[in-house]
């Protein structure tokens, strides 16, 4: 069970990885940091790292304002 908890925890280095992905997507996505879509986007992007995804370029990627977005709801409609 603590390599659960430790699984889930996030230390400084990761935090301030997530901030630059969650700015860097917000700027990419034309969003104000303060706004409900922001919110929306870092939910998500919370989300996308607690299913296993760490590599900074990766979450970049999929939270970012071009075509190689991905949606992470459109993961959880597809079928099994």
């Amino acid at each position: 069970m603590d390599r659960y908890f430790r699984d889930l925890a996030i230390d400084e280095d990761q935090l301030k990885m997530l901030q630059r992905v969650f700015r860097h997507a917000c700027s990419s996505n034309d969003l104000e940091l303060e706004s409900d879509e922001a919110d929306t986007l870092g939910a998500s992007l919370i989300q996308i790292y607690q299913r296993g995804v760490r590599s900074e370029l990766a979450l970049m990627q999929m939270l970012g304002g071009d075509e190689r977005r991905v949606a992470v709801n459109a993961q959880d409609d597809a079928p099994s």
